[in-house]
Order: C-alpha cells, then structure tokens, then sequence
C-alpha cells in the first residue's frame, strides 16, 4: 500500500524480509535456506517484523507479508538485536542466555590464549570475528 516503515535492524533480520520478495507468502525452512540460518533464528527475526505489522504468522510454520498497515501505536521504534543475545526472552531466561554466551566466548579466549603462545593482535581479532 506504499507505507513506509523506518526501523534499525541487523543485516540478518533485512535478510528475511528481503527473502520474501520472491513471494508475499513462505515457509520459514524455505527463507532460512535461503538466507542460510537455522529456522529457529528465521523464526526470531520473522516475529520481529510481526511486532512491526510487517508480516503475519499464518500457522503452519508460515508467514505472509501483509500488505495493508494495521493500527499501530506509536511509540519510540525499538532496535532488532542480534539473535544469540536472548532477545525476545522473557526474565530469567534472557539472563540465563547471556550467561551462556558469556561462558562460551569465555572459554573460546581462554582456549585461544593457552593453545597459542604468542598472538599478534590481527590474529587475535581474526579469532573473534567468529563471534
């Protein structure tokens, strides 16, 4: 309907939206193939251009682009983080996520800095760009 929707999104979530250009109706597994992400995160970033009245979720593992704006609320425009931050999690269960993160990036330094004696700082950043 020629709305436009201003929203700070990550790469990832611009993806899934974009994937949906080829038809206005999909199945998650077929836009997490293309995108090359895990359904679940599919369906993260999925549910979050629902919260934005960009798409509905109509059951089945599929979503549709809707094409008339809905009423909305106005209100500060949240930002789309990224998926492994627990986003979306309610309570404890977002802090019990991040713990988890914070564990394994943790772990991956420590492994890194004990396996190799001396690292230049390109080879370091290099390491955590993996993350």
């Amino acid at each position: 309907d020629g709305r436009v929707v201003n929203v700070k999104t990550t790469p990832v979530h611009a993806a899934v939206l974009y994937a949906f250009q080829a038809a206005p109706r999909r199945k998650l597994s077929e836009v997490s193939e293309e995108v090359r992400i895990p359904v679940d995160a599919a369906r993260k970033c999925a549910l979050f251009w629902v919260s934005k009245g960009i798409m509905a979720d109509v059951g089945g593992g599929e979503f549709a682009i809707q094409e008339h704006a809905e009423e909305t609320t106005a209100g500060p425009e949240p930002v789309a983080h990224d998926m492994d931050d627990g986003a979306g999690l309610p309570g404890e269960a977002a802090d019990e996520a991040q713990a988890e993160d914070d564990e394994a990036v943790e772990a991956f330094v420590v492994g890194m800095l004990n396996q190799h004696s001396s690292l230049t700082l390109t080879r370091i950043h290099n390491f955590l760009q993996m993350f």
